[in-house]
Order: structure tokens, then sequence, then C-alpha cells
């Protein structure tokens, strides 16, 4: 079974997004869909699309075909200009409330635009800029993942380069029934994994349950988020 066969440029000049964007197939558009929003890291956004680097359209079959639910949705790339650079991300989150509210005026007859129906997760550097923004943003976003995040948000060894500079920062609301992962794969750097720990045990500390309370994930697969969906 194929959701997705391809993807759609975004562009909202008026508030100066880009990105890129992926709707179920027509014959799953009898109704509004939930929407993810998926940060890429410092490999851009365009390498998602580029057939000899990755098949976004591919990967997210598996994912939903992987769904107990096998729930479409909607898929948002937002494109970070410049994303080689962490600061970047710390100003691209000051837009980030603009930037959903214009999505969802764009799509709203496809899109369901409430709280509960939205999802931000991402990978390395999107991965921590997506737990980032469940912090700062969490009146937007009510499911995250973070997939082999980054040092960036939160480092106690360099607190200069850590986007939130106390522990007690890494804190969500308590929505119920909200999905929240993190986890790390095998193949990446220890550093991600350490990381990958840090925030987990960080959040937990703080009362904020990922992972259904099991441990944090090591080894995990593109797909694991929406085993929890």
């Amino acid at each position: 079974m194929r959701i997705y066969e391809g993807y759609d440029c975004v562009n909202i000049p008026e508030v100066g997004f880009n990105g890129y964007i992926m709707f179920p197939k027509d014959e799953y558009q009898v109704k509004k869909h939930p929407v993810l929003y998926l940060f890429h890291g410092t490999g851009g956004v365009e390498e998602w699309f580029c057939s000899s680097k990755g098949n976004m359209p591919e990967f997210m079959n598996e994912w939903v075909e992987s769904s107990p639910n096998n729930i479409p949705m909607i898929v948002v790339f937002p494109k970070v200009s410049n994303c080689t650079y962490a600061t970047e991300y710390v100003q691209y989150q000051k837009h980030v409330e603009n930037y959903v509210k214009a999505i969802r005026d764009k799509y709203s007859d496809r899109m369901l635009c409430d709280c509960k129906n939205t999802a931000v997760a991402g990978f390395s550097l999107g991965g921590a800029f997506a737990l980032y923004c469940s912090v700062l943003n969490s009146d937007l976003f009510y499911h995250v993942g973070g997939f082999s995040s980054s040092r960036f948000l939160y480092n106690p060894n360099n607190l200069t380069e850590s986007w939130l500079k106390n522990k007690e920062d890494l804190i969500l609301p308590k929505y119920e029934d909200s999905i929240r992962f993190i986890g790390s794969g095998e193949s990446v750097y220890g550093d991600f994994q350490a990381d990958t720990e840090r925030y987990y045990d960080t959040f937990k500390g703080n009362g904020t349950i990922f992972n259904g309370g099991a441990p944090f994930f090591f080894g995990l697969r593109w797909r694991t988020l929406f085993l929890y969906i």
C-alpha cells in the first residue's frame, strides 16, 4: 500500500517560509489529516529528496505502514537556511509560530490545525531542534521525536553553545496521550548516543516522560516513532 508518491515545494513569501510538503494520495483525502514537521540536520533538506542520498516518499511509506493504526499524515519539511550552523536554528525558532500559522492558513482545507494533531521531529541537529521547539512552542506541538539529536539543546560541559542553559528548562506539559520519543542509532558517533541519554535522563528528572517510560532507545530505525502512534 503506497500512501505517498511525491512531494511539492512550498513557499510562503509573506513570512519567509521555504521547504517541501508531502500529502497522502488523493484516495486518502476524504478527510483532514494530522501534520508532522520534520527537521533536517546539517546535510540540508534537499538531501532527503536526492535519489543518490535519500528517498523520503519511500521512507514515509515504510513509516506509516509500520504504524499499528496506519495513520496517513501530511509531512512538512522546513528548510533551515545555512543549516550547517547551529546558531541558524536558534534564529529559525523565533519564526516557528508564524510559519506554522501560515502553513495552517494555506492548507486548512486538508490539514488538522489543532495542537493535538501536530507533531515535530528531526534528525541530528534537526532532532535537537525538534526538542527545542517542543519546549519553547509547546502550544503548537503535541507530539515530539528526537532521532540521534546533537549536543546543542543542552550541554552542561559547554553552556555557551547550549540553546537551553538550565537543566530545569528541559520540561514539557503533561499532555494526555502525547507521543514523545528520544532515540539514537547504533551507527552514529558515540557523542550522539551520550547526548541522547543525557536528554532522556534530564527530561525524565524534570517529570517529562519519553518512550512511554522505557529507557532511551539505542539502535533505532527510521520508523520507530510511528510504532508509538
